[in-house]
C-alpha cells in the first residue's frame, strides 16, 4: 500500500508544508475560503472513505469530518462555506453538501449514471456535469437539501442472486498464486 502526501508550494516550488497520512491515500485537495485550510478525500487500506479538513500551519493538523465509511466520495468542490461532493447511493450518484461548521450532510441532487463537479447557482439550483446515453452534459437540477445519515454504503456483489452461497463467495475462497508472464507469440 503506497502512501501519499499533500503538498503545498510557492510560486517559486519552495514547499511550504508537506502532509501525510499513513496508512491512508490522500487526494483531491481543495483550499478552503480562507486558504489556511484545505479540504481533502481520505481512503484507508479497507477501501472506507472519509473528508478531511487539513490546518495548514500545523497545528492541530488535521479533522475528520465524515466518519469513514464504505461508499465512494469525490469530486470535492469547495462553495463558500461548504463542501460539494458525490457520493455513491445504491445504483445511483448523488451530489452531497457538507458544511464543516455544523457536521451536517445534505443529498441536494441525485442521478443514474454519474453526476460530478457541482456548484450552487442558489440555494435551490445545482449546476453539474451529469453522464447521459450521449456523454456527458451540463445540467441544471433543483436543489432538495434531504438531511443524509452517512453510513455505508457499498455491499458485497451477487447477494442477492438466488445462487448457493458456495458458487457467489467462489472467488473470495480462490488461493493467490503466482502466474508467469511472458510476451505474446508472434503471428505468421
Amino acid at each position: 500500500h503506497q502512501e501519499s502526501s499533500i503538498v503545498q508550494v510557492d510560486e517559486d516550488g519552495k514547499e511550504l508544508f508537506r502532509f501525510t497520512m499513513p496508512g491512508f491515500q490522500l487526494s483531491e485537495p481543495r483550499f478552503a475560503k480562507n486558504e489556511n485550510q484545505c479540504y481533502a478525500t481520505i481512503r484507508d487500506r479497507r477501501g472506507y472513505m472519509s473528508i478531511i479538513t487539513i490546518n495548514l500551519s500545523g497545528r492541530d493538523t488535521v479533522q475528520c469530518l465524515l466518519p469513514l465509511t464504505n461508499r465512494v466520495i469525490t469530486q470535492l468542490q469547495v462553495q463558500s462555506d461548504t463542501v460539494l461532493f458525490t457520493s455513491s447511493s445504491g445504483q445511483r450518484d448523488e451530489l452531497w453538501s457538507l458544511i464543516p461548521a455544523t457536521g451536517r450532510v445534505y443529498r441536494l441532487c441525485s442521478v443514474y449514471g454519474g453526476i460530478y463537479q457541482g456548484a450552487m447557482i442558489n440555494p435551490r439550483e445545482v449546476l453539474a456535469s451529469v453522464f447521459t446515453g450521449n456523454g456527458y452534459r451540463l445540467a441544471k437540477l433543483p436543489a432538495v437539501w434531504q438531511p443524509v445519515e452517512v453510513s455505508d454504503e457499498i455491499s458485497p456483489r451477487n447477494t442477492s442472486l438466488s445462487y448457493p452461497a458456495a458458487q457467489r463467495e467462489l472467488l473470495t475462497r480462490l488461493p493467490d498464486r503466482n502466474f508467469q508472464v511472458s510476451r505474446y507469440r508472434d503471428w505468421e
